[in-house]
């Protein structure tokens, strides 16, 4: 092995060391940037469940709600029954009154 030689084969392992360097480098960075999207799909997953359970507690609030705003028709409607009725009944006891005499 000439002097030569060695000159070359030193210069092509500092050549690799410099490359084995950037790539662990470049690994190391990978390896943050990874974790990085583990811990956002791990938000994600969370967010996506928080979202769920809002959907479903809107859900049932929107049925109290309109529960509620049924109630005042209900009553409206027992009240116009029972005016009716009362005119009804009226009108045929006044009628039967007219008949009995």
């Amino acid at each position: 092995m000439t002097d030569r030689d060695f000159q070359e084969m030193s210069l092509r392992v500092a050549k690799t060391e410099d490359s084995v360097k950037h790539a662990h480098k470049r690994i190391d960075e990978l390896q943050n940037i990874t974790k990085a999207f583990y811990e956002l799909a791990a938000d994600v997953k969370v967010m996506v469940n928080e979202m769920a359970n809002m959907k479903s507690d809107i859900s049932d609030i929107r049925k109290k709600v309109d529960a509620r705003d049924e109630e005042p028709n209900k009553l409206v409607f027992n009240i116009k029954n029972t005016v009716i009725t009362g005119i009804v009944a009226a009108l045929v006891g006044a009628l039967i009154a007219l008949i009995i005499k």
